[in-house]
């Protein structure tokens, strides 16, 4: 009824309405003599009222001041005037609550309130868990189901909570209407983040072990039965536990770890707890700002709840704090600590506890089995590489490796291997044949541009203009001996005589004195003077490329090879021209793919840019 009356102001006018949830709250609980009458008067007053509070989104805000003074009288006037931002409950969803909910709001939102000071937190527990078992136990409260009823008395057992016939019945009915909540809590805790963030803390500190069994719980439904518990779930249920056991058992044994951190001792003892199946241990989370003084007070405030211990097992998590004994207000308790804090040590002294053991038992095999080891796994150094990538393909890739092996010293460590040049393009050097290699540059006859790679070029090798730029990327892995041992070698093997006789089982004289006279015409077919550097390169490649066709192994891929047709016809027609002499001497024939390759060449030169 709240959410169709809201929504017809909302429709008539035009804006989108939000309510506080102190508003939602007086409205569903408040006894209007009027019924419905009263409720819609009500509410259309209020929007009346909120009509110059509309916010720089647009949205209309109400809050408890613009509700009429016979329902904002139910509230205090520090609540009024509180300056933290309100919790906001636009007016579409209020139908995800059903229309019990704002008695079950009301009543949560009162639990924490209460509960707010930390210094009345301890006091205020008892009260608030003994209405909380009254709320959910009721008349209309349902039984939950029987599995996940014996799961959580199983997890109840562990921690020596001892319930009666009737408890448990009681226990059943409240568990039953906790997870019909589920939803209203979900929203609750949406609505007051930071409240309950504080009384998560506070419960932490002075009820750890409901917040324990109510952690243990939570693990236990998310695991077998899929429930998903936030920070007030577990607080609701830490207060159900305790207002259930009518006197705590206290063992006459226990372990306490203590901490620095926010959540490092709790972390710990509820882990191991959970896997002894067992409630061993109890945690003193502490800043990590606190002084030994006050790590002893605290210590000594927990131990007075604890009456009738014979037993403490201390574990610390600094050597600071292992004196803290001196500082115990007690007598007749034996007490032994240690300062080492890990999982391992906890779960050993744990499962003492657990069978029993005698106090000096425990710590020593707690001692032994707890030593430290260490291991060190050194990855190997990573192997140098050379990749030798060729547009030409893989044959002159292999041909171009022998030379480079040939110049480099005999004790060198740098590998040398190929790759084809279309798999560079697509992969570039993720490849995992690269996993075990640290690649220093590609040397090939076009630059594949990868990121991060350094090409060199083999025309450029051949006119002795890398040199330097191939020195920089050795020089790391070269003594200045071997290095001027590699240089010299270059300079004599990259000749371009060398070079042709390495890559062609054709004559290279004559090769490449049909090559030359050919590039010379397809330079006056474009009209353009290539630089040198191109023309090398064009030496190269093209005499590679009539030795594949030669031997049937021309290349047959170009990427968008059609496009390329397209749009460069007129030097696809001057290569077929230029190159009729070499294609008759030769008894082969270019195709367009082969083309493609040269053009990659010839497009990037200075020259030929300026001429396009």
């Amino acid at each position: 009824m709240i959410h169709s009356i809201f929504k017809t102001e909302q429709q008539r006018l035009n804006v989108r309405i939000k309510i506080s949830s102190t508003v939602f709250r007086l409205l569903v609980s408040y006894p209007f003599p009027e019924n419905i009458g009263g409720l819609k008067s009500t509410i259309q007053s209020s929007c009346v009222q909120a009509l110059f509070q509309i916010n720089d989104s647009g949205e209309m805000e109400i809050t408890a001041k613009n509700l009429p003074s016979a329902l904002s009288k139910n509230i205090s006037v520090a609540s009024l005037n509180k300056l933290e931002e309100p919790s906001w409950i636009y007016i579409d969803e209020l139908l995800d609550l059903d229309h019990s909910a704002g008695n079950d709001l009301a009543f949560y939102q009162e639990i924490i309130e209460s509960l707010e000071n930390p210094d009345t937190f301890f006091a205020v527990w008892k009260a608030e868990s003994s209405r909380l078992i009254q709320h959910l136990s009721g008349e209309n409260s349902a039984l939950c189901e029987q599995r996940l009823y014996e799961s959580v008395r199983h997890v109840c057992a562990g921690y020596h909570m001892e319930l009666s016939s009737k408890d448990l019945e009681t226990l059943q009915k409240a568990l039953g209407s906790f997870l019909r909540q589920s939803r209203l809590l979900h929203f609750l805790q949406s609505q007051n983040p930071l409240q309950i963030e504080k009384l998560t803390l506070q419960m932490k500190k002075q009820k750890f072990r409901y917040y324990s069994m109510a952690s243990e719980i939570d693990c236990m439904l998310g695991r077998a039965f899929d429930y998903k518990l936030n920070d007030l779930h577990r607080l609701v249920l830490a207060l159900l536990l305790s207002g259930l056991e009518k006197q705590q058992s206290i063992p006459k044994r226990m372990g306490v770890i203590l901490a620095h951190g926010l959540s490092t001792a709790s972390s710990v003892s509820v882990c191991v707890n959970q896997l002894l199946d067992e409630y061993v241990f109890d945690a003193i989370d502490m800043p990590l700002s606190i002084s030994q003084e006050q790590c002893i007070r605290e210590l000594n405030d927990y131990l007075k709840k604890m009456d009738g211990i014979e037993e403490l097992f201390l574990l610390v998590d600094l050597g600071s704090l292992e004196d803290v004994w001196k500082g115990l207000n007690i007598r007749n308790v034996n007490v032994g600590i240690i300062n080492s804090l890990n999982l391992k040590m906890a779960l050993s002294i744990g499962e003492g506890l657990k069978r029993g053991q005698p106090m000096e038992e425990i710590f020593e095999t707690a001692k032994n089995t707890c030593t430290v080891s260490y291991h060190i796994e050194r990855n190997r150094e990573k192997q140098k590489l050379i990749i030798c990538s060729c547009a030409s393909g893989l044959g002159v890739a292999e041909k171009l490796k022998t030379v480079i092996l040939d110049s480099l010293p005999p004790d060198s460590s740098i590998h040398v291997l190929t790759y084809d040049y279309n798999s560079l393009l697509l992969k570039g050097i993720e490849d995992l044949a690269f996993a075990e290699y640290q690649v220093i540059c590609v040397v090939g006859t076009l630059n594949p541009n990868i990121d991060r790679l350094p090409f060199v070029a083999l025309d450029d090798l051949i006119l002795q203009e890398s040199t330097n730029s191939l020195d920089l990327y050795l020089k790391s892995y070269m003594d200045p001996c071997a290095l001027a041992i590699f240089k010299k070698n270059i300079v004599k093997n990259f000749s371009l005589s060398n070079i042709m006789n390495a890559l062609t089982i054709l004559n290279p004289t004559k090769l490449l004195e049909h090559v030359a006279n050919a590039i010379d015409r397809l330079q006056t077919l474009i009209d353009c003077q290539l630089t040198n550097n191109t023309c090398f390169g064009l030496y190269v490649h093209v005499s590679c490329l009539i030795e594949r066709l030669v031997m049937n192994r021309g290349i047959e891929n170009y990427k968008q090879i059609e496009h390329f047709q397209t749009r460069q016809k007129q030097f696809i027609d001057a290569v077929c021209e230029s190159f009729q002499d070499v294609e008759a001497f030769y008894g082969v024939h270019i195709p367009v793919e082969e083309i493609g390759y040269m053009f990659d060449y010839v497009k990037n030169d200075k020259n030929f840019q300026k001429c396009v």
